[in-house]
């Protein structure tokens, strides 16, 4: 019987551990890539609650552009992001579950490379 609770305890303490660090990761903000064989990358949402911020970088030779969503719902048209571009926005926009996703805005809709991430504040 102390052996069963034992492990059990140990089982719990991990999980509990384990919560705890995706959340401070959640909380930390989240990144995404956009490869050449991909159309489109999205981050996970993360929680903000008052003010965020934005980073896109386009490192490839095509043009690339970005959408801001809060809880799943588009905030903000097709931004545009030159190669070699990079785009920095501190914005106060409101508690929410925020994410960003990229589109590669090649002919054939892949060849590009491109990197976003959103950091609450």
């Amino acid at each position: 019987m102390k052996k069963g609770f034992s492990v059990m305890f140990a089982l719990l303490l991990t999980l509990g551990m384990f919560s705890t660090f995706t959340d401070e990761v959640s909380a930390a903000g989240t990144t995404v890539t956009l490869q050449t064989n991909q159309t489109s990358a999205s981050t996970v949402r993360v929680n903000v609650n008052q003010h965020l911020t934005m980073n896109v970088y386009n490192s490839g030779s095509q043009r690339v552009s970005y959408r801001v969503f809060k809880n799943g719902v588009a905030q903000t048209g097709y931004l545009s992001v030159s190669p070699g571009a990079r785009i920095y926005n501190k914005v106060a926009k409101g508690d929410g579950a925020y994410s960003l996703r990229i589109y590669c805005e090649s002919s054939s809709g892949t060849g590009c490379k491109a990197g976003a991430g959103i950091i609450p504040f």
